[in-house]
């Protein structure tokens, strides 16, 4: 009955501040049977070792860098008016994040942005999927509506961990994919990035989005989506690659490669009133490629682009 109650207590405070507030439930293998934690027990299991806990239900705020970002539900429990104060604490970084599904293929990209020049720290990206809302299942504890069930983190739960100094206007985009399962509506599926301190376990960031297209047609495959109306072309490519948009761009528009490790390997532009460049791919080795295009802090799409001489 514990942690219906703090079920409740959370659901109350995020429906009325959701704009502030995400909430992610890992689903553990203890105090009793989970369905969730068989599906996935290896990302509960992480968490709980990193920030020590030994019972539950538990909630960080945070990730628990104060005693009152700590709460049992027993001793203290969650705090509106603290969750509205952080949420207006200048961050150190911005998250854009863009996700398409390829087949039974999600696949997230990730950037981030440095607001200022900073010194050498250890930070991890996380990347987590979740599903807002799961009905249907019946927990051990007789629940059958779940909320913001995390299903996996990317690449796992280790993340990706930088280390190094950033300097301002910096940008370092993680490009993760996962094969989807155990998904009960794909609509309800949402991907959750956030940036964490490894040594305070303080997060600079966090942000959330829905998945860019769950169809998986044919056209985003080739490089032409609905609504989002740039082609890359031709593709597999071999000596030059275009970009090329429907009409002319009203802004100027930039146009970067990344190899498959997240490596950029060309940057470019179309200027506003233009609507095509070329790019050589003389330079380029074979394999897969993500092409991305951007309007000042707006990201417009990103394409697959395969390489093969």
């Amino acid at each position: 009955m514990l942690s219906l109650n703090a079920d409740s207590i959370l659901n109350l405070m995020i429906s009325a501040d959701s704009l502030n507030i995400v909430n992610l439930q890992y689903h553990t293998s203890f105090p009793g049977h989970d369905p969730f934690n068989e599906q996935e027990p290896y990302i509960p299991g992480v968490r709980v070792l990193y920030y020590g806990l030994s019972d539950v239900p538990y909630a960080i705020l945070n990730g628990g860098t104060r005693n009152t970002h700590q709460f049992d539900f027993i001793n203290m429990e969650p705090d509106a008016n603290i969750m509205y104060l952080e949420s207006l604490l200048d961050s150190k970084y911005e998250i854009l994040i863009q996700s398409w599904i390829d087949g039974n293929s999600l696949n997230v990209g990730t950037e981030i942005h440095a607001m200022d020049s900073l010194p050498a720290s250890e930070l991890t990206i996380h990347v987590v999927v979740l599903e807002r809302k799961i009905t249907g299942v019946t927990g051990g504890n007789g629940e059958t509506t779940f909320n913001n069930v995390v299903k996996t983190m990317l690449p796992d739960a280790a993340g990706t961990t930088l280390y190094k100094a950033w300097t301002r206007g910096e940008t370092r985009t993680v490009y993760n994919s996962w094969n989807m399962e155990h998904v009960y509506d794909p609509d309800e599926l949402r991907v959750f990035s956030f940036i964490q301190d490894e040594s305070t376990h303080e997060i600079y960031q966090a942000a959330i989005s829905a998945i860019g297209d769950l169809t998986g047609t044919d056209d985003e495959m080739t490089g032409k989506v609905p609504g989002n109306p740039f082609t890359v072309f031709p593709n597999p490519a071999s000596e030059r690659i275009f970009v090329r948009f429907d009409k002319p761009v009203a802004d100027d528009v930039n146009i970067e490669l990344y190899n498959n490790l997240g490596g950029l390997v060309y940057s470019g532009q179309i200027s506003a009133g233009d609507e095509e460049t070329e790019i050589s791919a003389a330079d380029f080795h074979d394999g897969l490629y993500l092409v991305r295009a951007t309007s000042g802090k707006k990201m417009l799409g990103i394409r697959k682009l395969t390489i093969i001489r």
